[in-house]
């Protein structure tokens, strides 16, 4: 669903396991194409798209991460609001992370990011991490309650 521009490249770094959680797949769909077109977007002259799962006995982890640009500071808290946009005129509406941070809450999760803008800081980029409950294991405790 996404195109990759010329020197872009996509790494996959998958969790062992079952990794599964109670999820609209369209909705969370949208979630990771916002995502994945903001870090292409942030990365004008090429980069690595990394996309990573993890999981804990309570949750799963969805991360894109990006050798872009990176947030600065003072644009990080704002990033979710909507209408918010650093893009030009006619290239964002300011709405995808905003609709990605309702989609995730409406899961019974969460969204975070982590950034650097500062390349005296060391390498820039960014790492959005999607957190969502895992679904109930079949057979598992709450089988049992029931």
């Amino acid at each position: 669903m996404v195109r990759l521009p010329r020197g872009v490249s996509v790494k996959f770094e998958h969790a062992n396991g079952e990794l599964r959680a109670e999820i609209d797949r369209d909705q969370v769909m949208q979630v990771l194409t916002n995502l994945v077109n903001n870090a292409i977007d942030a990365m004008p002259n090429g980069g690595t798209l990394t996309l990573r799962t993890a999981a804990d006995d309570r949750n799963i982890r969805i991360q894109v991460a990006d050798t872009g640009t990176g947030i600065p500071p003072e644009n990080r808290k704002k990033v979710f609001e909507p209408f918010f946009t650093t893009k030009g005129a006619g290239k964002g509406t300011g709405l995808g992370l905003s609709v990605t941070y309702g989609i995730v809450k409406m899961h019974h999760g969460d969204i975070k990011l982590e950034s650097n803008a500062d390349p005296a800081g060391g390498p820039t980029g960014t790492t959005f991490t999607v957190t969502l409950p895992r679904a109930p294991r079949p057979g598992g405790d709450e089988a049992r309650r029931s």
